[in-house]
């Protein structure tokens, strides 16, 4: 049977062809679902747990590089009579190349059950590693009313925009109309050692997306504390 180990990352269902290999990435399979943590890979070539992968998934302008370890894989006890089936396994990431959180935002964006077209030109997303990080950055700046968004394309003081803050593990986006109120140029980031970006004052969440947001905070709250 196949191992069944419990995935403590919701995952998002979109398939992008993607090449694995244990010395190079040389076989082909398509991506059935995405995480932070990992993927999940279809294809008639799979390995068993515990074996090490080079992983290159298809994305424009160029593929992602990243390397993980085999979690689980399909029954692969009866291969021989399964010759072209198309098996599935599980690969954890053990190095993870910054792209790809552009893309794991680009899927959660597109198949959001809550997306929608933005209202502003400038649009902003904003992602976190795990719930927990994104609970310290609620208890720290947002549940004030706002937050310092990292960029480097910074907006003119007192333009208004559009804030998507991507909840990757309910897989929704809350919409945020935002008031930029200082700006960090990257210049004097890097003169003054920190991230380039801006300080915006939330002005209002979009439809139902204030509860939406402030629903899954509470179910934070109650997993990590209130402090």
């Amino acid at each position: 049977m196949a191992e069944n180990i419990k995935r403590d990352q919701t995952r998002v269902t979109k398939r992008f062809p993607v090449y694995f290999g244990v010395y190079e990435a040389r076989y082909l399979g398509f991506i059935k679902n995405l995480s932070l943590g990992g993927v999940a890979i279809s294809s008639k070539t799979i390995y068993s747990p515990g074996t090490t992968l080079n992983l290159l998934i298809t994305w424009d302008p160029e593929p992602i590089p990243l390397k993980g370890a085999v979690r689980w894989s399909s029954d692969m006890s009866q291969k021989e009579e399964r010759l072209g089936a198309i098996l599935d396994m599980g690969v954890m990431f053990t190095e993870r190349h910054p792209r790809y959180l552009e893309l794991l935002q680009s899927a959660v964006e597109s198949f959001s059950e809550n997306r929608r077209e933005p209202r502003f030109e400038k649009v902003f997303r904003v992602s976190f590693e795990s719930p927990r990080e994104l609970f310290e950055e609620y208890t720290q700046n947002i549940s004030a009313g706002g937050m310092f968004v990292t960029t480097e394309h910074p907006t003119a003081v007192n333009s208004v925009i559009e804030v998507h803050i991507l909840l990757m593990e309910i897989q929704k986006v809350a919409h945020v109309e935002a008031r930029v109120v200082h700006v960090v140029a990257p210049e004097q980031a890097k003169a003054a050692g920190m991230n380039p970006g801006i300080g915006v004052q939330f002005t209002r969440f979009f439809k139902d997306d204030e509860k939406m947001f402030l629903d899954y905070i509470n179910s934070l709250k109650a997993k990590y504390g209130a402090g």
